[in-house]
């Protein structure tokens, strides 16, 4: 049945694009064996997955187009990705007893493990550069959500400081600049998570007053773009100002390469399109039928992906 409607899928995509000036085209599907959640770094896919034991775990990156995979860590018990750069890997060995977990760092060249830390928190968002890791654990609260975020020296991983910062956790970081969202503001921290300023995001109706923005991501080097509840906003990263510029009346995730904006739909119920935006003028170019719980642009094609239970559904559409 799952199957079914998959190819179900591919031939609606087929009838309510080819009539569309511009418009994506289907060029490849293919079902990949991997585990929620799965993070994207410099256009490869990195994501857990069981080994060939059925016993332990390893973490894999993968090139989507090209399917070319490379196992960056093996033989862990739950084994789960959290930063990455040229010469090391971060992860965490997760227990059901969090504070029995421990945060490792190996190094990319020979998967030795260097650094071992306990962590008692568990890493939302994670960056890995000079020589330092930053961790952001996923916050809350009843009014504007507060969380953590530690830093940590690389290869060692020595405790340097942890501070409070607004926001729930969803964390961008653009030209030295770190991005964090709250319910009603977006803040703005230096690499030190030091708090430069805030801006207010205007008030959406009463109906969804509380609804906390979720996804963000860069579209240009001074211009960043977040969802909240069903809308899309976008920020200036040199005139501060905040604007909405799409509704689009339900839950979508967002992959940007710079000219366009890909919306899929994310909520199986809802009778939602995916959607084409050029970024300039905000124009709708198509819709089309489909779903996806992860989006991403790689060398001008636009892959997604849908997770049903231990598989990924990947499509890659051309923009023609």
């Amino acid at each position: 049945m799952r199957t079914q409607r998959y190819f179900i899928f591919t031939f609606l995509l087929f009838l309510s694009t080819a009539n569309a000036e511009t418009h994506l085209s289907l060029d490849e599907q293919y079902i990949l064996k991997s585990e929620y959640p799965m993070r994207e770094i410099d256009g490869y896919l990195i994501y857990s997955r069981y080994d060939k034991t059925g016993n332990s775990k390893e973490i894999i990156s993968l090139d989507p187009l090209t399917k070319k995979e490379e196992i960056l860590v093996s033989g862990e018990h739950e084994a789960i990705f959290v930063a990455k750069n040229e010469e090391h890997i971060v992860y965490f060995d997760y227990r059901y007893d969090r504070s029995a977990s421990p945060l490792l760092l190996s190094r990319v060249s020979d998967s030795k493990i260097i650094g071992k830390i306990k962590l008692h928190m568990y890493p939302h968002y994670s960056f890995l550069k000079n020589k330092e890791l930053l961790v952001v654990e996923e916050g809350g609260g009843v009014l504007e959500p507060t969380t953590h975020a530690a830093f940590f020296t690389v290869p060692d991983l020595k405790f340097k400081k942890e501070v409070e910062i607004f926001g729930d956790g969803t964390v961008i970081s653009i030209n030295n600049i770190f991005v964090s969202l709250g319910r009603d503001k977006v803040y703005l921290y230096d690499d030190g998570m030091n708090l430069l300023r805030s801006d207010t995001v205007p008030k959406e109706s009463s109906e969804y007053s509380a609804c906390t923005p979720r996804q963000i991501l860069k579209i240009s080097n001074n211009r960043v773009a977040f969802t909240k509840c069903y809308d899309l906003y976008t920020y200036d990263l040199n005139t501060f100002e905040v604007k909405k510029i799409l509704m689009m009346g339900g839950f979508y995730i967002y992959a940007s390469d710079g000219r366009y904006m890909y919306a899929f739909p994310t909520d199986v119920n809802a009778s939602l399109k995916a959607k084409l935006f050029r970024i300039s003028d905000n124009k709708l170019l198509s819709e089309i039928s489909g779903l996806a719980n992860y989006v991403l642009v790689k060398n001008n094609k636009i892959i997604t992906l849908n997770f049903e239970k231990n598989n990924a559904n990947i499509s890659i559409f051309s923009l023609n």
